[in-house]
């Protein structure tokens, strides 16, 4: 009579034993590409558009915000949109945790990164509050309506007759 193969005991230990530790690692190096894509902390603004973690500076992705010394017409009198732009960034931070996680371009390049605040996509709000725009080039879209409730509620740049901020950085000029 014979009998059917066995495997040892020990046999199958000894492969569990290389297949958990590569898991291991696996898992550990997913975690560190992860991190390195995500920053969390207290911020601060430097710009309507771009904050500062951890000392490094975060451009928030797809939007074109004012810049700081941008001066726009409301009622035919100059306004530091810029400087209202940057206030209501800070007024949405203000002793919060911000966590940013980082955005590819459609050349591999870092193109920015999509920021949150108490669950709240900071990118999104300042879109649709008026301080910032839908940059397409970039978004392809993405805040195509938070824009069009914005114009339409007249909010933000949109209560003024300033160019739009992207057109304005394209050519170069200044509302002074």
């Amino acid at each position: 009579m014979t009998r059917p193969s066995q495997v040892h005991p020990s046999g199958s230990r000894s492969l569990l034993l290389p297949i958990l530790l590569l898991g291991i690692g696996a898992s550990f190096t997913s975690m560190n590409a992860r991190s390195a894509d995500t920053i969390s902390g207290t911020a601060t603004v430097v710009d309507a558009g771009t904050l500062k973690i951890q000392g490094k500076k975060v451009r928030l992705h797809g939007i074109e915000a004012p810049d700081d010394d941008q001066v726009c017409l409301r009622d035919a009198k100059p306004w530091k949109c810029g400087e209202a732009a940057a206030t209501a960034l800070r007024h949405h931070i203000d002793g919060k945790t911000v966590s940013c996680e980082a955005v590819t371009g459609k050349d591999g390049s870092n193109a920015g990164a999509n920021c949150s605040a108490d669950g709240k996509n900071l990118n999104t709000l300042l879109v649709r509050e008026g301080w910032a725009t839908d940059l397409k080039s970039e978004s392809d879209g993405a805040y195509a309506d938070a824009q069009k409730e914005a114009k339409k509620a007249r909010r933000g740049i949109w209560a003024t007759d300033t160019d739009n901020p992207e057109e304005v950085r394209r050519q170069g000029k200044r509302n002074d």
